[in-house]
């Protein structure tokens, strides 16, 4: 979610370019704090069960935003949490809507980045078992072989963030990015790329995300 989804999306549509937007380790100033109570208290009712949900971390993290400066702090040990794999689905449906929501409406547009954003995939093995007990969970979600390359990853991000931009539920525009982010998830599992090659085609990706984002044509806003 964080490293296909989340944090190219932010950095492509707000400039800051959070490694961990999703974490749910923050520090949030006075200002911050009473941004966020404003914001909580306005939220739309329809993405309020969203922000008080798996939604919490990007409700955060763009509300504080525009208050002040943003700092990443690197951590070099792996987080340690429980797997959240086997709730993928209701993270999905209520961390996308959120971020959907509150990145179409940023104040200014962002300059493109000058250089390659730094990724650090896991490198880990994943067990053979458990890798085709997601496949299987996988599957379930969305049907492996449509053609999703009519509309790659992360042009469907794209026609997402712009549906919402036009007036759609942001609800709605996650459910039907939902297969082709199911896609996107199974193609990476069944992948056999080196960690270093790995990190390069997310890097590859986020940079290309601000390009659609940039090029895509926009609708008039649906009132």
């Amino acid at each position: 979610m964080t490293s296909h989804l989340a944090r190219p999306l932010i950095a492509a549509t707000t400039g800051h370019d959070v490694p961990q937007p999703l974490a749910g380790d923050l520090a949030l100033s006075a200002p911050a704090i009473r941004a966020i109570r404003t914001a909580v208290n306005t939220v739309d009712a329809q993405l309020r069960p969203a922000v008080l949900g798996y939604g919490i971390d990007a409700f955060l993290l763009l509300t504080a935003a525009p208050t002040g400066r943003l700092i990443s702090v690197p951590v070099q040990a792996p987080k340690t949490h429980a797997a959240s794999f086997p709730h993928l689905r209701q993270i999905y449906d209520q961390a996308v809507p959120v971020l959907l929501a509150l990145t179409v409406d940023w104040p200014h547009r962002p300059e493109p980045s000058t250089s390659a954003p730094p990724y650090r995939p896991a490198h880990r093995t994943l067990d053979p078992g458990r890798r085709d007990t997601m496949l299987d969970t996988l599957d379930a979600f969305a049907p492996p072989e449509p053609r999703y390359d009519a509309c790659p990853w992360p042009v469907a991000v794209a026609d997402a963030w712009h549906s919402v931009r036009n007036g759609a539920a942001p609800h709605e525009a996650a459910h039907r990015l939902w297969p082709h982010y199911v896609h996107r998830v199974r193609t990476w599992l069944t992948a056999s790329t080196p960690p270093n090659e790995r990190a390069a085609q997310l890097a590859a990706t986020h940079t290309r995300l601000f390009g659609v984002l940039t090029a895509h044509p926009t609708r008039s806003r649906i009132s």
